[in-house]
């Protein structure tokens, strides 16, 4: 898609990525985008009408932008974001070290139980 023709909340997810070093962002419609994360996971965003970023699949605000959220002023738009915390990419990290950990412990179990292999 090319820049010139994004719409205002195309530009607004690209800018959160963008702050946030998050790779490989794909528009995806009119407010979606994916990306990829630092760690490597796949986030699918949307942005809500104050411009707060939300994970499109539970449809949480991952982070506030720094604009009213005053339904009179919803022409403001942000320029800079707060994450909430706990924020969905710091769930993801959190999960995929979980996950990393409970595989490790498994196959030390197996490597006692068979001390052969």
């Amino acid at each position: 898609m090319e820049l010139d023709k994004l719409n205002l909340m195309q530009e607004l997810l690209l800018r959160y990525c963008g702050q946030r070093g998050m790779t490989d962002v794909e528009i995806t419609g009119r407010a979606t985008a994916t990306a990829i994360t630092r760690s490597g996971k796949e986030l699918h965003l949307t942005v809500n009408i104050y411009g707060d970023i939300m994970d499109d699949d539970t449809k949480k605000i991952i982070a506030d932008g720094n604009v009213s959220h005053d339904i009179r002023r919803i022409y403001e738009f942000p320029t800079e974001w707060k994450d909430r915390k706990p924020s969905v990419v710091s769930a993801l990290r959190k999960k995929d070290t979980a996950i990393k950990d409970v595989k490790t412990a498994k196959s030390e179990r197996q490597k006692t139980k068979n001390p052969e292999r």
